[in-house]
C-alpha cells in the first residue's frame, strides 16, 4: 500500500498543499502592503497618555490603547517634530518620554 502525503507529488500533479501554496503566491504577486498612517487622534491620545504620567513605552501603550508598533512610530514622529523628548533614565534603566513646552501648548489648544 502506497502512502501519499500532501507534500508528495501525486502522479504527475503536485501535492494539494504545494498546489495551494503556488496559488497563494500567484494571488499575492504584485500586491504591495501599505502601512496605514496613524491618525491625528492617535498622536493626541499618545500625548495625553504621556501628560497623564505614562512616561515609559509600555505605560503609553496601556494608557492610550494603541498598539506597540504604532506607539513607537508615533513617538519617533512626535520627537522629530519637537513635541516630546525621549531619553534614557539612569534610575529606572529605561527609556522615558515627556512633553516639551510646545507639545504641552499644542495639547492644551486641542482641548
Amino acid at each position: 500500500m502506497e502512502v501519499k502525503t500532501l507534500l508528495q507529488p501525486q502522479g504527475t500533479e503536485e501535492g494539494v498543499f504545494t498546489r495551494a501554496m503556488s496559488q497563494r503566491e500567484a494571488d499575492q504577486k504584485g500586491v504591495v502592503l501599505v502601512k496605514k498612517k496613524p491618525s491625528t487622534e492617535t498622536y493626541v491620545s499618545i500625548m495625553r497618555a504621556i501628560k497623564g504620567g505614562a512616561f515609559r513605552p509600555t505605560m503609553i501603550v496601556q494608557s492610550s490603547k494603541v498598539p506597540w508598533i504604532t506607539v513607537m512610530q508615533c513617538v519617533r514622529t512626535l520627537e522629530q517634530k519637537g513635541l516630546i523628548e525621549t531619553g534614557y533614565d539612569p534610575v529606572t534603566g529605561g527609556v522615558i518620554s515627556k512633553l516639551t513646552e510646545v507639545g504641552n501648548r499644542l495639547l492644551e489648544e486641542s482641548n
